[in-house]
């Protein structure tokens, strides 16, 4: 149990990963505004820079946050198709 605990994302390594190598790259902009393929060089970015665990670890940050904001994205799309 404690060999596997210490392999475990913390909150904090989650959010300092998020500000060190997505942030800086796709700025303040909503969601929408993001094309895949600015991911794909993103991801082809760090894996340059900081290995492929690494691009592969940021990438499943982002599909996780994505996923959490789906029903909210859900929402604000039937909210905009409907007026």
């Amino acid at each position: 149990m404690r060999r596997e605990g210490s392999k475990l994302r913390t909150a904090k390594w989650i959010e300092q990963t998020l500000q060190r190598l997505v942030f800086g790259a796709l700025g303040d902009r909503p969601i929408a505004d993001i094309r895949r393929s600015e991911i794909v060089r993103l991801l082809d970015q760090i894996d340059d820079n900081s290995g492929p665990v690494m691009a592969d670890r940021t990438l499943a940050i982002i599909v996780r946050s994505l996923t959490g904001m789906l029903p909210v994205l859900t929402i604000s799309v039937r909210r905009s198709c409907a007026a």
